[in-house]
């Protein structure tokens, strides 16, 4: 917005960061509470369900010992490159499993879980 790069020591927030397959899988789970939240709720306050989904992502994901994967902020900045389409959700081609890709033009999407496993049996690809 102000035409000049962010100040040193910012961490960029770049929506490849959801790619890599744990931060996917755990910005997957937040996302699926969101969307679950947000068709349920009666006012659907997409702030509400941000909070709401937050808390179900800590109880599902969170650890005493450790940071989350997923911090709140970052939860927040995913949302907004969903509603500026940088970001969609797909069904895994292989498990069914929703994660987040970058394009949605991917004819059969594989999570990284199953691309892992893909990797490791070339076999299974022909």
């Amino acid at each position: 917005l102000r035409t000049m790069p962010p100040a040193r020591g910012m961490a960029p927030f770049a929506a490849g960061w959801f790619l890599s397959w744990q931060r996917n899988i755990h910005a997957s789970l937040f996302y699926s509470c969101y969307r679950q939240l947000l068709d349920m709720q009666q006012d659907g306050s997409p702030m509400k369900a941000l909070i709401a989904a937050y808390r179900e992502y800590l109880e599902h994901a969170g650890s005493d010992k450790n940071e989350p994967v997923l911090e709140l902020t970052r939860a927040w900045v995913m949302l907004r490159f969903f509603d500026s389409g940088l970001l969609h959700f797909s069904h895994c081609g292989s498990c069914g499993y929703p994660f987040i890709i970058p394009d949605d033009k991917a004819e059969k999407p594989f999570c990284g879980v199953c691309l892992l496993s893909l990797d490791a049996m070339p076999d299974t690809m022909s």
